[in-house]
């Protein structure tokens, strides 16, 4: 990776693939989440550089090649890890859709 950073800038989906799940494409420089949660699994596949995040009582970094998860209705931040910032796809997978293949 050069030394040149990401811009911030992120690109939403769906597919039929997966009823009722949003998809996002996302890289970020300087782009901090706040506390927040999701009504869906959170499934972030980095990509590029590294995110940072603060979630069960710890601090994280997730650098490029994992796949972290995080559960529906959990209090999470996000943020920078690096310099550079980090590029990630994530999966919000509905809770419905995750119990339906359990069978």
């Amino acid at each position: 990776m050069n030394a040149a950073h990401f811009r911030n800038a992120a690109r939403y989906w769906r597919s039929s693939l997966v009823p009722g799940a949003d998809m996002v494409t996302a890289k970020y420089y300087d782009h901090e989440f706040t506390p927040h949660w999701h009504d869906a699994y959170t499934v972030p596949v980095i990509e590029a550089g590294a995110e940072c995040y603060d979630y069960r009582g710890a601090h994280h970094v997730v650098e490029t090649g994992t796949v972290p998860m995080i559960n529906p209705g959990e209090l999470h931040t996000g943020a920078r890890a690096v310099d550079f910032g980090w590029r990630y796809r994530v999966f919000y997978l509905p809770v419905p859709w995750k119990r339906s293949r359990r069978k």
